[in-house]
């Protein structure tokens, strides 16, 4: 389905439980809304949970009047808005790393029945993780500013997985989420980068469900931290996961959280 040009993607629930609300994801960057779809969507539709997944404007199947690398945040804030104001009922907002911001952003204007923040992209925004990549691990930096470009083959995988993977994900499955890759907008990691001046009201009032991974190379624990204070809640760590944890090897793990999360929160 389409709303205003935006991809997105709409997976009905099995055995529906009509007082759950349904998920909306907002994935991160340098992909789209079928990051969603390779796991999590059809594993919760079996849990009874409806899920929408929308891509970014100029990401996936979606359009944009902007060139990519002129997109802002905001641009990507109203984006979401404008698919939560047409879909049938209010959904709880769940969004990966760059997503985790936009849903941060969104809420910061519209309330909503939840939030789900994977691995997001903290309150002080993206100057430390930048700061702390290049430093450490210069060749992760490359590998992500060749995504920027459009650059992805089979020999670059081996680094883009010290960045958003761990070992554990077989090189099979690796090499099948190439198509997923594509490029970012240089504008809105450049917003992210500057963000963290800007004061981040809470959003303790949101039921929030905030999980992070021990083995992320872009955001640390205590930035995972940082953004479940945001909310109020204290954060769910996994471990031997990396960065992309719906992609994981060990994404159940993920999913399982999240359906238990949504029943419990929401049962009547």
């Amino acid at each position: 389905m389409n709303i205003a040009d935006l991809e997105v993607l709409h997976q009905p629930a099995q055995s529906a439980d009509s007082h759950l609300p349904p998920i909306l994801f907002v994935h991160g960057a340098y992909c789209s809304a079928s990051c969603w779809q390779t796991y999590l969507m059809p594993w919760l539709a079996k849990q009874g949970i409806e899920s929408y997944a929308v891509s970014l404007p100029a990401h996936g199947q979606s359009k944009s009047p902007l060139p990519l690398p002129f997109l802002s945040i905001e641009d990507y804030r109203d984006a979401v808005l404008t698919v939560v104001k047409h879909l049938p009922s209010a959904p709880i907002l769940a969004g990966h790393s760059l997503g985790g911001a936009v849903v941060q952003d969104v809420l910061s204007q519209l309330t909503l029945p939840g939030a789900i923040l994977m691995a997001s992209v903290p309150p002080s925004g993206l100057a430390a993780s930048s700061v702390r990549v290049i430093g450490q691990q210069p060749d992760v930096w490359w590998q992500l500013l060749q995504l920027q470009w459009g650059v992805l083959d089979a020999e670059n995988l081996a680094v883009l997985r010290k960045g958003l993977f761990t070992n554990h994900l077989p090189d099979e499955v690796l090499h099948s989420y190439i198509p997923m890759f594509q490029p970012e907008s240089t504008r809105a990691l450049w917003d992210l980068s500057l963000s963290g001046w800007i004061n981040k009201p809470s959003l303790a009032h949101i039921p929030a469900l905030v999980m992070g991974t021990s083995e992320d190379a872009l955001f640390t624990q205590n930035e995972v931290k940082e953004t479940a204070e945001r909310f109020g809640v204290s954060p769910i760590i996994f471990n031997e996961m990396g960065h992309a944890m719906m992609l994981e090897h060990n994404w159940e793990l993920v999913a399982t959280t999240i359906a238990n999360w949504v029943k419990t929160t929401y049962a009547v």
